[in-house]
């Protein structure tokens, strides 16, 4: 009786080898290959919370992160958000790169394998 009721214990349990199987994005940077992640940088991938951080800001603080983030501190306070805002973005987007698909083969119309065989 007691070796059915472990077994049952052991059957609610799941197996893992540790390898991340859905990697949806891949690493752009060497800090990204040796395991860091780009986070560190603005403390966050969310483009809302960067915004409330930005939106709580003086002046003065919005051209400290400026000169943080290596931009011009200008004295238009909005531009300047939507300046931060932008390097955000763009930060974050070069992080996340697709994957590329493994195996897939694309076919070339024959037309085009004649073109790319003339310079043989």
């Amino acid at each position: 009786m007691a070796s059915k009721k472990s077994k049952q214990i052991l059957e609610d349990f799941m197996q893992t080898h540790g390898m991340e199987e859905k990697q949806k994005f891949e690493p752009t940077t060497l800090e990204q290959i040796w395991g860091n992640d780009g986070y560190m940088k603005y403390n966050t991938f969310d483009e809302d919370v960067y915004a409330e951080r930005l939106s709580e800001m003086n002046k003065t603080d919005l051209q400290r992160e400026a000169k943080k983030r290596g931009l011009v501190p200008i004295d238009d306070t909005k531009r300047l958000r939507e300046r931060l805002m932008k390097d955000f973005r763009l930060y974050v987007a070069g992080l996340n790169a697709p994957m590329k698909k493994k195996g897939e083969n694309k076919e070339f119309p024959p037309d085009v394998l004649k073109t790319l065989a003339e310079g043989r």
